[in-house]
């Protein structure tokens, strides 16, 4: 067996705490211009920790959600402030490791929204959070059927579209809720998979509402042709 990859890791910055922390910050800020803290920027976008973002302003704007985070992220590591600016700079892990473009968070978005899958509606950044930035979902997802959300997870999962370890990821945040309002937890989760053969062989019966599943499947595993 090969090495395990390395859950892929972005910077980002809490607008919120970055502003408490500019307006209050815990000791005194040196005097700084705004030509000063330009030319802050120009290094700061060199340094190591930086490296994974583009140096263009535009982009790092979309990445942290406002021209004025910048330049206050920008002024205050150039008044000497730490990295952590009181918890505004954080990392983000991609715990699912997941790959899914938004042509197919909208897929599975759709999915999760049908009759068979959750109690409540969704849209497309609930799905992307729900993979990407599992800590930041609202609050826990009620499904209809345990089995059907497995049987999802499974397919995903043997599409590469998420890491094989999912089934730690949802018990860790509490992602989910059953029909009954508990968190679906991985012993929940390995009594389902127990109904596999082998490990490879599809459930059995079927969960009601699988060919949803296998019909966002297919449309996801598509790859058009040149």
């Amino acid at each position: 067996m090969g090495r395990p990859k390395k859950k892929r890791v972005k910077l980002c910055i809490d607008g919120e705490k970055l502003r408490a922390f500019y307006n209050n910050p815990p000791y005194p800020p040196k005097e700084i211009n705004r030509e000063e803290s330009v030319d802050s920027f120009k290094k700061f976008v060199r340094t190591k920790k930086f490296k994974r973002f583009s140096q263009e302003q535009q982009e790092l704007t979309s990445k942290f959600g406002g021209s004025d985070n910048i330049f206050m992220l920008v002024q205050l590591q150039a008044m000497g402030y730490g990295d952590s600016l009181g918890g505004a700079v954080y990392a983000e892990r991609n715990e699912f490791d997941c790959n899914l473009t938004d042509s197919q968070i909208e897929v599975l978005t759709n999915l999760f929204n049908s009759q068979m899958l959750l109690c409540q509606t969704v849209n497309e950044q609930d799905i992307k959070n729900l993979f990407y930035n599992p800590y930041h979902l609202e609050k826990p997802l009620q499904v209809k059927s345990n089995r059907l959300l497995i049987y999802l997870f499974v397919h995903l999962h043997r599409s590469n579209f998420i890491a094989s370890d999912w089934q730690n990821i949802i018990d860790k945040y509490n992602l989910f809720l059953s029909p009954k309002g508990k968190h679906i937890t991985r012993k929940d989760i390995s009594r389902a998979k127990a109904l596999f053969m082998g490990g490879e062989a599809p459930l059995n019966p079927y969960p009601k509402g699988y060919e949803y599943v296998d019909e966002a499947i297919k449309k996801i595993s598509h790859k058009p042709q040149n």
